[in-house]
């Protein structure tokens, strides 16, 4: 009898010792899609701060971890975008929804500015979670291709000569590289 209850152990912690090993891998698992993820994520408590930031974010922005940790977004958000990110960040709280998407210029370490495409979903609820969900992305590229096809069709509406209105179009070009060479 005694053989058996010890058989019963032995399986027992086989089984536990099975169990972390698959824990252990899953937890690697995850880290390593997280360290390689280009997208964003982030977790807010309900009061804007971060509590959680992805390695994307701070590889993209020059900060550390700890520079997020316990620091509300709207410190990093440009002062013209706080109203939107606000209001957003409100509805979020109060409304049953599926993500609430906002675009924002976000602060980089280096004091330039950025623009994130993101969404929130509220998920103070999931215990496991008890916090905002933000998943984003950098879309500064695509914001200052919009700006510049809107130059050009300014100037393809105004009363430009030709020759004028490529120039300008080769200036803004230059313009454009120089920012992103």
């Amino acid at each position: 009898m005694k053989k058996t209850g010890k058989k019963k152990q032995i399986s027992k912690n086989a089984e536990n010792a099975a169990e972390q090993l698959t824990l252990r891998k899953s937890s690697a698992l995850l880290q390593e899609l997280l360290r390689n993820f280009l997208d964003i994520i982030a977790v807010f408590d309900k009061d804007g701060v971060f509590q959680y930031v992805s390695p994307s974010l701070t590889s993209l922005t020059g900060y550390r971890d700890a520079d997020f940790i316990g620091e509300s977004v709207i410190k990093f958000v440009h002062p013209n975008d706080h109203q939107v990110v606000n209001n957003n960040f409100s509805k979020v709280l109060s409304e049953d929804n599926k993500g609430i998407a906002s675009e924002f210029r976000f602060q980089k370490a280096d004091n330039s500015w950025i623009y994130l495409e993101a969404l929130s979903n509220n998920c103070l609820n999931n215990p496991a979670i008890n916090g905002i969900i933000m998943n984003a992305r950098d879309i500064t590229m695509r914001k200052l291709m919009e700006d510049h096809l809107r130059q050009a069709q300014r100037c393809r509406r105004s009363e430009l000569s030709p020759a004028v209105s490529l120039m300008i179009s080769i200036i803004c070009s230059w313009e454009f590289k120089a920012i992103f060479p």
